[in-house]
């Protein structure tokens, strides 16, 4: 799930949504996991993050490793 958020966050290019904070709201227990980018970011890679670089670098990714972009690229 975690991913996903991530992945969302991450396809927001041009920060056209001002994301700073992705959560999960477990409805059978009423309970919200939120966690600010910045510091999920830290958490995850043990150094503070760039957001916008890793948004270009997530582009790029995807636009040259998925095989839908391959395929239609002919390769």
């Amino acid at each position: 799930m975690l991913d996903q958020l991530l992945g969302y966050t991450l396809m927001d290019y041009y920060d056209s949504y001002g994301l700073h904070t992705v959560g999960v709201y477990a409805v059978r227990f009423g309970y919200l996991a939120a966690w600010p980018l910045a510091e999920l970011g830290q958490r995850m890679g043990a150094e503070p993050i760039d957001l916008a670089q890793l948004r270009a670098e997530f582009a790029q990714v995807l636009r040259t490793q998925l095989p839908i972009y391959q395929q239609r690229r002919g390769q």
